[in-house]
Order: C-alpha cells, then sequence, then structure tokens
C-alpha cells in the first residue's frame, strides 16, 4: 500500500509541482488550512502532512496548533515546506510540532 501524504499549499502551480515529485504516494492536497483539517479528519490514514505556512483562512502555524492541541491528531507527522527562511519561524514551526521545516 502507497503512503498517503496530504500536500497543503495555497499555489496550483506548487500543488501540482510538489504532486509530481510524489508520483510514488497517494497524494491528497488542500489549498488552505481549513479544507486540510477536513482532509485530516475524513482520512485516518494520512501518513504525512506536507504543510505551507503562508495561506488564507487557516495558515500553517495555525493547523499545527490544532494538530498540537488534540490527542487525536498525535499520530501524524508534519513537514513544512515554505519560501519563509526567517529563523523565528522554523524555531516557531518545529516547536508546534513539525518534523521539519
Amino acid at each position: 500500500m502507497l503512503a498517503k501524504i496530504l500536500l497543503v499549499d495555497d499555489s496550483a502551480s506548487d500543488r501540482l509541482i510538489i504532486k509530481s515529485m510524489l508520483s510514488n504516494y497517494n497524494v491528497l492536497v488542500a489549498c488552505d488550512g481549513i479544507e486540510a483539517m477536513r482532509q485530516i479528519d475524513e482520512h485516518d490514514d494520512i501518513d504525512l502532512v506536507i504543510l505551507d505556512l503562508n495561506m488564507p483562512n487557516m495558515d500553517g502555524f495555525q493547523v499545527l496548533e490544532t494538530l498540537n492541541s488534540d490527542e487525536r491528531y498525535n499520530r501524524l507527522r508534519t513537514i513544512i515546506l515554505t519560501n519563509y527562511d526567517e529563523l523565528d519561524n522554523e524555531i516557531k514551526g518545529l516547536e508546534l510540532g513539525a518534523v521539519d521545516y
């Protein structure tokens, strides 16, 4: 069975490029944090979340805070993939539970 990855990014072109790079996996996509949380709640077999930080409606930090605050999501591993290069953002993301930045 292929690993299931949730790709969360508000850029349609970035989603397309990243999804093509992950062609050996079962990839779900979401365009913002609200849709990401819906996907996570609907699919209890997601192995990994690849998460952008800068998104409308619910940003990546808010997603991490939500995941971190509810033990139902303890099984999820999250990697932040973003164009932010500030050390403070990296530290905050890792403190909120991301496994890599």
